[in-house]
């Protein structure tokens, strides 16, 4: 038997996708994200909180060093000019590291405005390194209402991290 020419060839498939596979991946791709998008949050917020607490801890040992390395008393307080002491429990603005003259020896900024950072009023060290106060002194660090840490501050001048409520 003949062929009559009537069927015509087959095609050859075409590449890419159709308009309806195309909006099925952009809708389990949109599932996906809404899924995914509030435990990324929590991973951000853990890392901030991270962070700003070791901003803190690298402050307090840097304090405590510089009060070893002069073998005199050093402050750090809360201050929102970057250049005096504030006497205030709200370090949110910055804090600042001066000696016993009230000369500035080091500044850190502001954190972030949705972060709040309370703690005492100053923390004195002492040439041997200690604490001039109470046994201990707790920081507050809270990114949001899941995260939060203690910073505290024992007498002898150390300082550790808890992922706490404050």
């Amino acid at each position: 038997m003949t062929s009559t020419g009537n069927h015509a060839p087959k095609s050859q498939s075409t590449l890419g996708f159709t308009l309806i596979e195309l909006m099925i991946a952009i809708a389990v791709l949109a599932i996906l994200v809404t899924v995914a998008l509030p435990s990324f949050r929590t991973v951000i917020e853990g890392n901030r909180a991270a962070t700003l607490a070791n901003e803190v801890i690298t402050a307090l040992s840097y304090a405590r060093a510089e009060a070893i390395r002069r073998g005199a008393p050093v402050t750090l307080c809360a201050s929102a000019d970057q250049a005096s002491c504030a006497n205030s429990t709200d370090w949110a603005a910055g804090w600042i590291l001066v000696d016993e003259s009230n000369v500035l020896i080091r500044t850190w900024s502001q954190i972030p405005d949705s972060v709040t950072l309370t703690g005492p009023a100053n923390l004195v060290f002492v040439g041997n390194g200690t604490l001039n106060q109470a046994p201990l002194q707790d920081f507050c660090l809270t990114v949001s209402a899941a995260q939060s840490r203690i910073i505290e501050v024992n007498r002898v001048g150390r300082a550790r991290v808890e992922a706490a409520t404050c």
